[in-house]
């Protein structure tokens, strides 16, 4: 925004503002644009905000979420994917089971909690009844694991970037996101055959 130069006494003539020992030059004065600078500024500062509310939000700084309610097949797929990464949930508040359109969601706004991860576990049950409805049942059921971790793992994804951005990732990303997670999954059941 400015210099910061060191004016010699000659130079005071072309001195144009001083503040608090601030002196700003025509040179700067010329270049600044107050409204660019607020806006650099304005960033800075909510970047900062949003850090240290994430620092002083226990749940937030925490690899522990809450699941809600609690249901044995996404207990188990949050610790498939605390084994590939401990800290996999720091920033997640909880998981909420609800129903709606697709298989998981984020959102924000209209008092949403961008830190929350919600899955629509009735369609997941309903997708692996009709792929593998004549499968054993426990194959079922490490399928039913797999796929909410992968849900997870793509709606997690989504989430990432908002305590920086005000923005979730995109479809692309998630979609990245949820087939690196498939991979490490896969890996991690085929070291337990």
């Amino acid at each position: 925004m400015v210099c910061g130069e060191e004016f010699s006494s000659e130079e005071l003539s072309s001195l144009v503002a001083s503040a608090s020992y601030l002196k700003i030059c025509h040179s700067c004065l010329d270049r600044s644009d107050p409204s660019d600078d607020y806006a650099e500024v304005k960033s800075i500062i909510s970047g900062y905000m949003k850090f240290s509310q994430q620092i002083t939000d226990p749940e937030l700084a925490s690899p522990d979420i809450k699941i809600e309610p609690m249901e044995s097949n996404i207990t188990k797929a949050v610790e498939l994917l605390k084994k590939q990464n401990p800290n996999y949930f720091v920033g997640v508040r909880k998981i909420v089971v609800d129903t709606g359109m697709g298989f998981g969601h984020v959102s924000a706004g209209g008092g949403e909690d961008p830190a929350v991860i919600h899955i629509n576990l009735p369609k997941i049950r309903a997708e692996i009844q009709s792929k593998l409805g004549t499968a054993p049942k426990e194959q079922q059921e490490q399928e039913l694991v797999r796929q909410i971790a992968l849900v997870i793992s793509h709606e997690r994804t989504h989430q990432t970037p908002y305590n920086t951005t005000n923005q979730f990732s995109s479809e692309q990303e998630a979609e990245s996101g949820a087939a690196s997670m498939l991979s490490k999954i896969d890996n991690y059941y085929n070291t337990l055959k």
